[in-house]
């Protein structure tokens, strides 16, 4: 039989319909890979606070992004068993002493051993809690502060050199700070934090003190004694 003119041209419509159908799926398919792409990861609510707060709490929150990668490279040994384990981003500040230090409720008690390294100056003095399963309790998302909007109380003879908010399996919230001393000559710093809840306008830890020649460098890190934190003030004397 012959294939007459009507129906060839009745196949290429329906062909010519059915390949604009998988092109408009194909654009579909493509703009939500593309959306989900350009979403933050899943984040969880200590970390939601900060990054996305709601509205009746917006202004009173100190808004943080989300970094791909620490600075901090004792911070990886307080990564939960089942995270994997986030990108350490190597510094110029490479640690050539490192103190252990045991965590109170509150803050950091350094003990008096020193294990020096070779290393590039200046020196870091790290803070490092025994990797304990309470401590080891971090998802491995890395938040960073607007440090332009934070509430920051110390002397001029010291400068934060990075701040990293780490939220907590029990949404609580672990900060650590790097802190210069950028005087020329040994000093004692104090560092502490004053965290802000829903709840309570002033949780503060205890300071922690160590003695640093000029131009040193200390990393500590300080636990949020209660969950839901909205915005911290750093204090360094």
């Amino acid at each position: 039989m012959a294939v007459t003119p009507s129906i060839i041209s009745s196949f290429h419509q329906q062909a010519i319909r059915f390949l604009a159908a998988g092109l408009v799926l194909a654009i579909l398919h493509l703009i939500g890979g593309c959306g989900k792409q350009a979403t933050e990861p899943d984040l969880p609510e200590a970390a939601q606070t900060l990054v996305n707060p709601p509205p009746e709490i917006a202004a009173e929150v100190l808004p943080h992004t989300v970094d791909s990668a620490t600075e901090f490279e004792a911070a990886l040994e307080t990564v939960a068993e089942d995270a994997k384990k986030p990108t350490f981003r190597e510094t110029e500040l490479r640690s050539v002493a490192v103190v252990t230090a045991e965590r109170r409720a509150t803050g950091l008690t350094p003990t008096p051993k020193n294990t020096e390294v070779e290393g590039a100056r200046p020196q870091t003095v790290v803070l490092v809690p025994p990797a304990s399963n309470e401590v080891r309790s971090w998802g491995s998302i890395i938040l960073v502060p607007d440090v332009n909007k934070m509430s920051r109380a110390f002397t001029s003879d010291v400068r934060l050199e990075r701040i990293e908010a780490h939220p907590l399996s029990d949404n609580r919230l672990r900060v650590w700070v790097r802190v210069r001393n950028l005087s020329n000559s040994p000093r004692e710093i104090g560092v502490a934090l004053d965290f802000r809840t829903r709840d309570r306008s002033s949780d503060p830890t205890d300071f922690v003190n160590i003695r640093l020649d000029g131009g040193d460098v200390v990393d500590a890190h300080f636990l949020s004694p209660e969950p839901g934190v909205l915005a911290y003030t750093i204090l360094a004397k």
